[in-house]
């Protein structure tokens, strides 16, 4: 999204300048832009989408929309998402670490989007404790407020299903009451 903003903010001031190029590369992604309008309006458009899709993040402040896909057959959504965190907290020791040692993804549940289902493959990092005291070598960072350990489901959306079952156990309380 930010090499998007970058590209189209450069490309106006370019060709109000009158010197705009047919190949033109912002972090590392090239984007042609020669003589047509099009494909600026593509690149427009898909800045405004991926914005709105980030927007619907259950944390965008710890979240970086990677790619999303909807799948219309099954009426699912699926993105992509990765951990922006610069360091992350052992559990067992709570000393702070920068060293990754890898990543892994985790399959989650989220809240659907009108009629589309919501799965979030969300991309975590491994990281090794650097406390040579503590008993734990290598730990998952966490993100409590997005997903809870080894859980499936958003906190958000275990919340709201927890609201809805209690909500439906005081109704049949009341039926049975009446």
């Amino acid at each position: 999204v930010k090499a998007l903003e970058t590209f189209l903010a450069e490309g106006s001031r370019q060709r109000a300048e009158g010197r705009s190029k047919g190949e033109e590369s912002v972090d590392g992604v090239i984007f042609y832009n020669r003589r047509t309008k099009i494909s600026v309006y593509a690149l427009r458009a898909l800045l405004y989408y991926m914005k709105i899709l980030e927007n619907l993040l259950p944390d965008k402040t710890l979240l970086r929309l990677e790619s999303c896909n909807l799948d219309e057959e099954q009426a699912i959504v699926r993105l992509l998402v990765s951990s922006i965190q610069a360091s992350a907290k052992c559990p067992s020791c709570d000393s702070p670490t920068h060293k990754i040692r890898g990543h892994y993804e985790r399959k989650l549940a989220d809240l659907s989007w009108a009629n589309y289902s919501t799965c979030i493959f969300l991309r975590v990092r491994k990281f090794f404790c650097i406390n040579a005291e503590c008993k734990r070598r290598i730990f998952t960072e966490r993100l409590a407020s997005i997903v809870l350990p080894w859980a499936r489901r958003t906190t958000r959306l275990a919340s709201q299903l927890r609201r809805a079952s209690s909500n439906g156990t005081e109704n049949r309380d009341k039926k049975i009451s009446l």
